[in-house]
């Protein structure tokens, strides 16, 4: 039936916290961002060869945005987002401000040049007279550090060109107006996107109307009213049983989930989205389970009872016709009895004459 099918969906689907809660289960909040940097760089600048810069910027971006920031973060932009989906806001009313974390970005990877530089030698007359070409606008790339090198100059800088720069956290404050795609234009502007989401979360009710109002409509017009809940029955009980059966079958497939080899992202970062999907399908078929076992036993006590009734009505009819019987075998007898009274009552009149 179309409820048992699209109500376990709508009910996982439908909430808030079923995202929230998938996404904190698949422990992606912890590996988005060194996901992201390794998603971003080639495949000799992962891992134990990334140059200086590339763990800098990493670590620094860790420290700015730790996975709590990040889930709250989504959370906040989660619940405004359903509640413009329910209807409650015109627009998500949604706003997260990430300022902080791109001063805590400057801040650290200002910590980090520093520390890199600080481990570098002492530039010798040599170095200073034979490599002419040395860039000290990028303290991550200095081979030795020149005497007159300023941590204090390099720190400023680095502040500044994060502050100014638009590659790292371009929108410091999210809102549904600045998140838009590169023509301008908002999915939150779309209107019949809550008006579609608000009928398709009313679907169970109606579906659940429909198939109390058919089975009704079954019994009644049957004129055999056992053949009739039978009928009804059967099919609450198949209903549960393939929706038991659709359990078993996708916790067994989601356990093989595997994602495109083609996708370039991080070990971890792969394994989280495999995480996510996961906890999805084990949302949804919680639902799928629940209302199938209801199905199974509603369908199997409907089956049970009536095999019951049908075993006692059996029993009545055989004592009703064994009375009858032994009603019919009496008045037999009783007749047969008169007429023997009545054919010897001649035999015993010529006797006495």
């Amino acid at each position: 039936m179309l409820f048992g099918l699209f109500t376990p969906i709508v009910l996982a689907l439908g909430s808030s916290e079923t995202i929230k809660n998938s996404l904190s289960d698949s422990g992606i909040y912890d590996n988005a961002l060194s996901g992201s940097f390794e998603t971003l760089s080639g495949p000799e600048e992962r891992g134990s060869q990334a140059p200086a810069s590339q763990k800098a910027l990493k670590k620094a971006a860790a420290t700015a945005l730790p996975p709590e920031v990040l889930e709250n973060s989504a959370r906040n932009i989660i619940d405004g987002t359903y509640r413009w989906l329910d209807g409650e806001v015109e627009q998500p009313d949604f706003r997260v401000d990430l300022s902080n974390s791109k001063k805590n970005f400057a801040n650290a990877l200002a910590d980090e040049a520093e520390r890199e530089v600080k481990q570098k030698p002492v530039c010798t007359l040599e170095q200073l007279r034979t490599e002419t070409n040395i860039n000290r606008d990028d303290p991550f790339e200095l081979p030795c550090r020149p005497p007159d090198f300023s941590l204090k100059d390099v720190r400023q800088k680095i502040k500044q060109e994060i502050n100014q720069s638009n590659d790292f956290l371009n929108e410091a404050v999210i809102t549904a107006q600045t998140l838009s795609s590169d023509d301008g234009e908002s999915i939150f502007e779309q209107e019949q996107i809550p008006r579609t989401f608000q009928v398709v979360k009313r679907l169970p009710w109606a579906l659940g109307a429909m198939t109390i109002f058919s089975g009704t409509l079954i019994f009644y017009l049957h004129d055999d009213k056992r053949r009739a809940a039978t009928i009804i029955s059967k099919s609450f009980l198949t209903t549960g049983l393939a929706m038991i059966a659709f359990v078993f079958i996708t916790n067994f497939l989601s356990g093989r989930i595997t994602l495109n080899e083609q996708i370039s992202a991080s070990a971890e970062l792969k394994s989280s989205l495999i995480n996510l999907l996961a906890n999805l399908v084990v949302q949804i078929n919680t639902r799928f389970l629940m209302i199938g076992s209801l199905l199974t036993m509603i369908g199997g006590g409907g089956l049970l009872a009536l095999y019951k009734t049908r075993a006692e009505q059996k029993i009545d009819t055989n004592v009703n016709k064994d009375v009858i019987d032994t009603n019919s075998q009496k008045r037999t007898t009783g007749t047969n009895h008169s007429k023997e009274a009545k054919s010897s009552d001649p035999k015993d009149n010529q006797s006495e004459k």
